[in-house]
Formats: C-alpha cells, sequence, structure tokens
C-alpha cells in the first residue's frame, strides 16, 4: 500500500488565546480511498470553535463520510457535527483478524505532556507520540479475548485491558464485546469494576480498559482455606465470609434492578481486593432484559465454544476439566455452578443467579463443592443438579443457620427461593446481628440465648431478680429432694 502524508502546522501561544492551523492531506493507494483535511483553531477565554472541510474520494473499498462539518463549542453547551460509518460485511462478519473498517485504525496515544524543569524554574512541556497504554504482562488469555496488565501513561496509574483475539472477531464474537462493555457501563456501582474506555489498536482488534484489580479470587481463596491453616482460617471466620458474600449480592441486587443477569456467578468471577474490596466479574455472557440497552444474547450465536481465563478454548465434546469454565451456546454458564433450569436450557430470570451465588457461598463456607462427586462428566454433572441437594460434611462445621440458608436459597424449584437477592443480604445481616431466624432446635436455642442476653442488658436489677427466684425455686426442689430421701 502507497501512503503519502503531508502536513503544515503552526502553533502560537500567547496569554489566555491559542491559535492553531493545519493543513492535512492523506491518499491511500490500494484501499482506493482520498481524504483532504483543512482545519484551524482558535482558543480565547473560555471559548473555543472549530471548524472542518473534509471530502472523501471514493473507489473500491471506501466507506461513505459525510460532507463539510463544523464544530462550535462554548462553556454553556456543544453542538457537534458528526458522520457515520457503516460496517457492511457478506455474511455479517468482519474479514480476518480485522475488527473494523480502515479509517478507524488507530493506536491511542498518549495526549498529556511530560512536564520537566525548564528554564528559570518555570515548567517545560515535552509532547511524545508513545503509545498511551504500556503493556506489563498478560493476566489471562479465554476464548473471546485476553486481559493483560497495562500502565496508563496518561494518568499514571495500572489499568487493565480487555482485548478481543483475532480468532473471536466475527459478528458473533464482536457482538459478545460489545454486549460485555455496555453491561458493564450500565452498572456503576461499588461491588462491580469501573470501564474507564473503549478503542481499537493498530491491528483493528477492539478494547476496553477497566480498573486494575490488585488482589485474588474467590477461587484462590477457596483453594487456600482447604489448605487447613489455623491462623487463616481464624482470619476468615463465618462472619468475614458472610460479609464478603453480602458484597457479591448487592452487586447481583443492583445488576437485577437494572434487568441484567449475570449468568455466570462463580469463584473464578469473584475478585477480592487488597483492602477488602468485593468485585463480581466478568459479565461477558449476561442476559439482558431490559429494552432501553441495545445488547446481543450469546444464545443467538450457538457456537458451542468453552471459554475459560487463562485457559484455551475448545470445542465439541465436554472433559471433567471443563465442568468449572465458562460455556457459550445453548447451554450458557460454568455447568458447576448452574440452577437447575439453567442446566436444563430453559429461559432464567434473576433467581438463577441467586442459585449460582448460593452454590459458591456452600463452597466457600463448607470449602467443597457440593457435587464434587458428581464431576465426572458433564451429562451426569447435569443429572445430578436437578436432584442433589447441598451436604455439610464433617471437614468444617458449619453454623446450623447457614445451612439452613443454602438450602433454601439452592432449592430445585425457583419459587421456594429467596425471591430476590435484597432478601438474602436481609436474612444474612440478620445473623451477623444474633438474630438468627428459628428453624431447628439449634436455632432456637441460639436466639433464645441472644434474647436472654439482651433482656439482661436493657433491664439488669429485673433480669437480676428473675435469677434469683429461679436459684430460689431451684435450691427448694434440691431440698424437697433430700428430705424426701431421707424419710425413706
Amino acid at each position: 500500500m502507497e501512503f503519502d502524508r503531508t502536513l503544515d502546522a503552526s502553533v502560537r501561544e500567547a496569554g489566555d488565546g491559542a491559535e492553531f492551523s493545519t493543513n492535512a492531506s492523506v491518499r491511500e493507494a490500494g484501499d482506493g480511498a482520498e481524504f483532504s483535511t483543512n482545519a484551524s483553531v482558535r482558543e480565547a477565554g473560555d471559548g473555543a470553535e472549530f471548524s472542518t472541510n473534509a471530502s472523501p474520494g471514493n473507489a473500491g473499498n471506501t466507506l461513505p463520510f459525510g460532507g463539510p462539518a463544523s464544530h462550535n463549542v462554548d462553556p454553556n453547551g456543544a453542538t457537534i457535527g458528526a458522520t457515520t460509518v457503516a460496517e457492511n460485511f457478506a455474511g455479517g462478519t468482519l474479514p480476518g483478524a480485522f475488527a473494523g473498517p480502515a479509517s478507524l485504525r488507530a493506536t491511542a496515544r498518549s495526549v498529556l505532556p511530560r512536564v520537566e524543569p525548564g528554564e528559570g524554574g518555570a515548567p517545560r512541556l515535552i509532547h511524545e507520540t508513545a503509545e498511551r497504554f504500556l503493556r506489563q504482562q498478560s493476566l489471562g488469555v479465554g476464548g473471546m479475548g485476553e486481559v493483560e496488565q497495562a500502565i496508563d501513561r496518561d494518568i499514571g496509574r495500572p489499568v487493565a485491558i480487555k482485548r478481543i483475539l483475532p480468532e473471536a472477531a466475527g459478528a458473533a464474537g464482536i457482538a459478545r464485546f460489545v454486549t460485555e462493555v455496555r453491561v458493564v457501563g450500565a452498572l456503576e456501582h461499588p461491588n462491580v469494576v469501573p470501564l474507564h474506555d473503549v478503542g481499537m489498536d493498530a491491528d483493528g482488534r477492539y478494547f476496553f480498559v477497566m480498573k486494575y484489580v490488585e488482589g485474588k479470587t474467590l477461587e484462590t481463596l477457596i483453594e487456600e482455606l482447604k489448605l487447613g491453616d489455623e491462623t487463616m482460617l481464624a482470619q476468615w471466620s463465618f462472619e468475614r465470609r458472610i460479609e464478603l458474600f453480602i458484597g457479591v449480592l448487592r452487586a447481583l441486587a443492583f445488576a437485577h434492578s437494572r434487568g441484567i443477569i449475570h449468568r455466570d456467578v462463580k469463584p473464578a468471577n469473584i475478585m477480592i481486593g487488597r483492602l477488602g474490596e468485593v468485585w463480581l466479574m466478568d459479565w461477558g455472557v449476561a442476559k439482558v432484559q431490559s429494552a432501553g440497552i441495545d445488547l446481543w444474547d450469546v444464545t443467538n450465536s450457538g457456537d458451542g465454544t468453552i471459554e475459560s481465563r487463562g485457559k484455551s478454548k475448545v470445542s465439541g465434546a465436554i472433559v471433567p476439566t471443563d465442568l468449572r469454565t465458562t460455556r457459550h451456546g445453548s447451554l450458557v454458564g460454568t455447568p458447576a455452578y448452574m440452577a437447575p433450569e439453567q442446566a436444563a436450557g430453559a429461559v432464567v430470570d434473576p433467581r438463577a443467579d441467586l442459585y449460582s451465588a448460593a452454590v459458591v457461598f456452600h463452597e466457600f463456607i463448607a470449602l467443597e463443592h457440593y457435587l464434587d462427586h458428581k464431576m465426572t462428566s458433564l451429562p451426569e454433572l447435569l443429572g445430578a443438579i436437578k436432584t442433589e441437594l447441598p451436604q455439610f460434611g464433617q471437614r468444617v462445621p458449619v453454623p446450623a443457620e447457614l445451612i439452613h440458608f443454602c438450602r433454601l436459597a439452592m432449592a430445585k424449584n425457583p419459587a421456594e427461593r429467596y425471591a430476590n437477592a435484597e432478601a438474602m443480604i436481609e436474612e444474612l445481616q440478620q445473623v451477623v446481628a444474633g438474630k438468627v431466624p428459628v428453624r431447628c432446635a439449634v436455632t432456637f436455642t441460639k436466639r433464645m440465648s441472644r434474647e436472654s442476653g439482651r433482656f439482661v442488658d436493657r433491664k439488669p436489677l429485673l433480669a437480676l431478680a428473675g435469677m434469683l427466684i429461679a436459684l430460689a425455686v431451684f435450691c427448694s426442689s434440691i431440698t424437697s429432694v433430700v428430705v424426701l430421701a431421707l424419710r425413706h
């Protein structure tokens, strides 16, 4: 491809105003595209004016840009002229690994200058054309994309970048990618990792930029707790585990209120930060019920692929090691954490997320998956999901109130589960506060012990009088027994 570019630019800075003029022309032979631009910008005080005249030459693979456009910006508002680029490809797929029209290919460049001390102590601004995001390391590769750690040169902070893989850059793959971007963008919540930006790299691969979370997954934490270290088990008391899980439920409650179902709640998708923050991650297979968001349901793709962070893509037959990985196609989600209706391929509602979350919580407190003994094949696992109830072995003595909570949350019939995430949060908060719901003799005893203690705190004199009366009755009973024994 031949590429000719001429650029003449002049910049004058004085006081509060700046004047910038540019004449540029670009011709790309081969693609048959010709683009010329004349632009001038003047800034003075609080206002700015920008005007552009563009004329394309269309031949071969060129895309239809609009005609002359003008942009006027003032402190109180903005009027923007824009053109639309249409992506029309046979069969609805983009050619090869290229994920967008040639005119949109652009590496994100650093825009802020580097500041150094200059003569007389005045700041010296050094403008560089380096890429904005400096790659550090890969954090994982899945069937759809790769997540990497990078440094944002402009802001000076670490970020996480999810980049679509070339082999997933067909129309269905990009639709899923767009879905995840817009779902996360719609969920501004403390327990959902915020999305900072989206873009396309020089190779035409879409990416989005997220907050970099420094910590570990719940999956890793559970594996560490299984080692049985007494100090770590003491640090992660049941109360602390409940508080962590409530954070997950809050993320689900917010998502459900926005008409979004996660469909892939599992320990590997829950991150725990260094300061104890909790985030529900990976919304790539989310189902959106809200009519106000233009999104694509991954069940429409039907490609039957499996995606797992840190593992390669697998198609076709399922092996036991795949039962804890994410599936796309007619069966969406991770088999080991699916609700019965989800495992059956039926339409799901928010209660399927609550079942999956309860499976996670059961594993977190019991330190074993309730279907560990059934993970030999996918058919066996799917059959067990319909009938097997959560069991609590002798490995960890789990409080009775949490056993009842898990069994109710993991009811096979959705109508018998908690109605929503808020109801689950409310009950767990009561458990932490000592207000144990009475569901058996053990929980009755716990509740009565707590209420007795609260009565003593509120009315200590009356409680003392009651104890003295009870002691007197007890002593009188003992005396009567002794006297009767002596008479005989």
